[in-house]
């Protein structure tokens, strides 16, 4: 069943080329009408954890589909990094690798494409 985002400013939607992977990004949207979506979606209630934070990463289904779901409180450049780590090793998680010697020069392109892309959304 296919849930709608009317209610909240739809998230930003991107796809990550080489693996798949679907991103949303949300920013200017309120922590509270993040919440409210959320739960509308997933089911999930992340208030507690998001109760001083100004950031999240979190992978919920939407329509039989793992999407990869970011919201940002504020347009500070320490949270877009730290989120796009969390990004980075679920998207590779999902593809069977873990960071490692051999694979660190994966996980640096993919947080160098994380970065362009997120930091350039309004």
């Amino acid at each position: 069943m296919r849930h709608r985002l009317s209610r909240i400013k739809k998230p930003k939607e991107f796809t990550i080329p080489l693996y798949g992977n679907k991103v949303w990004v949300s920013k200017g949207v309120s922590k509270e009408d993040f919440l409210k979506a959320v739960r509308m979606i997933d089911g999930d209630d992340l208030t507690t954890m998001l109760k001083y934070g100004d950031a999240i990463t979190i992978t919920i289904d939407y329509a039989n589909e793992p999407v990869i779901w970011v919201w940002f409180g504020s347009s500070s450049l320490s949270d877009i990094v730290h989120e796009i780590t969390h990004i980075s090793h679920e998207i590779m998680r999902s593809v069977g690798m873990t960071l490692t010697d051999s694979s660190e020069e994966a996980y640096a392109y993919l947080n160098d494409f994380l970065f362009n892309k997120i930091h350039n959304i309004k």
